[in-house]
């Protein structure tokens, strides 16, 4: 009974930060300009997978009843959705990452590696390692710290030719 109902809280806080994240985060501090996919570490998803596989392999050898099976199904069902690619937001005035909202003030230098590590110092020096999944999704950002007629010229770069037209 004890463990059903530890099962249940964990589900329940996991569920609460997955809408968090994916809901509140987007809205929070304004609406998000751009969102850039950042990697995720493969140690980690192998790591969650091997504990749920365990969890309910001892479910079932067990012969627990089918609530404790809904519930190893349901603790699955929110932690392979966990799986998902962070993201870095950018706001109007700041951005979001790990959680965390930071103002664009706040940034003292930018460095980015050629394997797609930005690597944002603030003014506190502390660093905000940012690990993009594409290095294409960079261009989206860039445009967008660099202004709108950047940000327009992307979206025409990325716009199919119109029938009938030329190229130059």
């Amino acid at each position: 009974m004890f463990t059903t109902l530890v099962l249940c809280l964990i589900d329940l806080a996991y569920a609460a930060f997955l809408i968090y994240d994916s809901h509140i985060q987007a809205k929070r501090f304004g609406k998000t300009q751009v969102a850039v996919r950042l990697r995720r570490r493969l140690a980690d998803a192998v790591f969650l997978n091997l504990i749920v596989a365990a969890a309910l392999y001892h479910e079932i050898s067990v012969r627990h009843t089918a609530n404790s099976l809904a519930l190893g199904g349901f603790f699955l069902l929110v932690l392979i959705h966990g799986l998902r690619y962070p993201k870095w937001r950018l706001k109007k005035d700041g951005f979001t990452a790990g959680g965390r909202y930071w103002p664009y003030d706040a940034i003292a230098a930018m460095q980015l590696s050629e394997d797609g590590v930005l690597v944002l110092t603030l003014q506190n020096g502390q660093p905000v390692v940012l690990p993009v999944a594409r290095i294409e999704d960079l261009e989206a950002a860039a445009a967008f710290f660099t202004g709108e007629e950047a940000l327009q010229h992307l979206f025409n770069r990325a716009a199919p030719p119109a029938a009938g037209e030329n190229k130059a």
